[in-house]
Order: C-alpha cells, then structure tokens, then sequence
C-alpha cells in the first residue's frame, strides 16, 4: 500500500520555483491592496505600512499602520465628528 509523506506540502512549499509563484502572487495582492488605498491617503501610513514579508515556505502581506482596522472597516472619526466607511484594502488582497 502506497502512503504519503505528512510533511509533504512544506517539502514541496519549499522548492525554488514554488516560492518564486507565491512571491508574484504575493506582489499582486499588495498592489491591489495599495491601489484601493492610494485613493485614500491622508498621511501616508496606510499606504506606507502594506507589505509583502517573506517567510521560510512562503509570504504574507502585512498591514502595519497601528490603525489598519479602523481604515480598512470603517469607524467614528473623533477629528471628523461622524463616522467613516472604510477602504477595504484587505479584502482587495484577499480576492
């Protein structure tokens, strides 16, 4: 009877041209994320803050604004004095 190794997903994850797919994948998404924030900038951190993090079998974007949730789902702005949609710069990465 034939039997799969367990950790073959990281043996396989960890191959040259496996990282090199989830690296341009991993690029895309960022730039569809910091598309929908460009259209959003006020000081820069949202923006400034997407990047993509390379990990040993593979990558994340990260969002590292301290503020991101507020942005990304929306809120009360204190300085505005009303509430705020937000962007959705996450989901943009996601779909």
């Amino acid at each position: 009877m034939a039997t799969v190794d367990p950790k073959l997903d990281e043996r396989i994850a960890g191959l040259a041209g496996v990282m090199a797919e989830l690296k341009a994948e991993a690029l895309t998404r960022e730039a569809r994320a910091k598309a929908v924030a460009a259209a959003h900038i006020e000081t820069g951190a949202f923006i400034n803050g997407i990047k993509v993090r390379r990990y040993r079998k593979g990558y994340a974007i990260q969002f590292n604004d301290p503020e991101t949730l507020n942005k990304n789902y929306g809120g009360y702005n204190k300085r505005a004095r009303r509430h705020v949609d937000g962007i959705h710069a996450i989901e943009a990465a996601i779909l």
